[in-house]
């Protein structure tokens, strides 16, 4: 299980919390509480955590929260995602993990903001390319 100290912005202030990160789960410690999700992929765990979060107006300012950040099916698997600008390609150097803390705090969003901006972003790439 690896540890990653993680920084959480709420209306009110930054507080520090704790990811655990096993397998097929992470587990999310802030002041007094804990959420803990299992699944399959990392990036998508992390996204039910987020949207938990989302319930009390916090968000995890690491790059996995980034509206411009979603992995490709093959960085699905491990901590890397891409980061994604509209009518480009993305390149190796685009890559993050996804638990690496963000200074870019206006491009954290929602878990739903991130999903239409990735949709956005494939859209984007298809009107380049054609069909």
């Amino acid at each position: 299980m690896r540890k990653r100290v993680v920084k959480i912005k709420s209306a009110e202030s930054i507080i520090k919390g704790e990811l655990l990160i096993a397998d097929n789960e992470i587990t999310l410690l802030y002041d007094q509480n804990r959420i803990v999700k299992k699944g399959e992929y990392a990036f998508f765990i992390l996204m039910e955590i987020r949207e938990e979060l989302e319930k009390v107006n916090m968000f995890m300012l690491i790059n996995g929260s980034r509206k411009d950040v979603y992995p490709s099916g093959m960085t699905a698997v491990g901590h890397m995602a891409y980061i994604q600008t509209l009518d480009k390609s993305t390149l190796r150097e685009d890559l993050v993990n996804i638990f690496d803390e963000t200074n870019e705090h206006d491009l954290i969003g929602t878990v739903v903001e991130q999903k239409n901006y990735h949709q956005e972003w494939v859209d984007s790439i298809l009107r380049k390319t054609g069909p």
